[in-house]
């Protein structure tokens, strides 16, 4: 009888053809888990996809700080920014630089977050006529009735876009901001434009209310009923219009304003924080 005696060399390759099943079979199943998980995401619908991140996004940009606020206390916190800002000050002239109570309008029932899309609905709500009156302008060029004041020319561009619904042929809406408008152009624009809200820097704006290289300011106070602070807005690092120190400092400047000053102090011009 023959015997067949299986050669040594048989047992080492099928031990290499296991353990290559194996290996195979190991690295197949990270490939599989992938594959899964890639599945699962794809089957997400892609409204959530988009708008998940677009809620998180927006909720992060907002500093509801200030929304609740009645006048006194948003004197009070007003106060407290410029002690920290203006330290060479002494308390005296700190004093001259605060924000009247009076001049500060309650607007602390606006329940709405205060984000773009809502900024139409917070003027008309503290607009007596509403957007009949957000609408109109004086007759005299360069002279608006609002001006919103905001943290940079880019979230200025953002604030106009918004309230451009209440721009007509005899009532424009002024970009009063330095970033690719030279100032002698915004000076032609006030000379010859009829204006109803103005939106821009404040760094800007009391440029061409007081005048600049000995040139007079064009900017017209005398239909201005009120200067909304656009404060609720924070950008990518977290500053907004009064976290931002030469914004701030900038605000300060112009509600210190002479002719801006009066105003507030008749009664004439509010300011309203959104």
């Amino acid at each position: 009888m023959t015997t067949t005696t299986a050669k040594p060399s048989d047992g080492l390759q099928q031990g290499q053809k296991k353990r290559s099943r194996d290996a195979s079979s190991l690295s197949s199943k990270p490939q599989e888990r992938q594959r899964k998980k890639q599945k699962s995401i794809s089957e997400i619908p892609t409204e959530q996809k988009q708008d998940q991140p677009a809620k998180t996004a927006e909720l992060s940009d907002i500093n509801p700080a200030w929304a609740k606020l009645a006048p006194t206390s948003t004197a009070a916190r007003f106060t407290e920014r410029l002690a920290k800002t203006h330290t060479s000050l002494s308390t005296i002239e700190l004093d001259d630089l605060d924000l009247p109570v009076q001049s500060i309008q309650d607007t602390s029932s606006f329940a709405p977050q205060r984000t773009l899309p809502s900024l139409p609905e917070f003027l008309e709500q503290n607009t007596p006529n509403g957007s009949v009156e957000l609408k109109e302008s004086s007759s005299e060029q360069g002279c608006p009735h609002t001006l919103i004041l905001s943290l940079s020319a880019i979230r200025s561009m953002h604030v106009k876009r918004a309230v451009d619904k209440y721009g007509t042929s005899e009532s424009k809406i002024a970009k009063l901001f330095s970033k690719h408008i030279k100032y002698d152009e915004a000076v032609s624009y006030l000379e010859k434009t009829r204006v109803g809200i103005g939106v821009g820097t404040a760094g800007r704006i009391e440029e061409l209310i007081v005048g600049k290289d000995g040139k007079k300011g064009v900017l017209k106070l005398e239909a201005l009923k009120r200067v909304i602070l656009d404060v609720s807005y924070l950008d990518e690092k977290k500053r907004g219009l009064i976290e931002d120190i030469p914004a701030f400092k900038a605000l300060v400047t112009l509600l210190n304003v002479e002719e801006l000053k009066l105003r507030f102090a008749k009664g004439e011009t509010k300011i309203l924080f959104f």
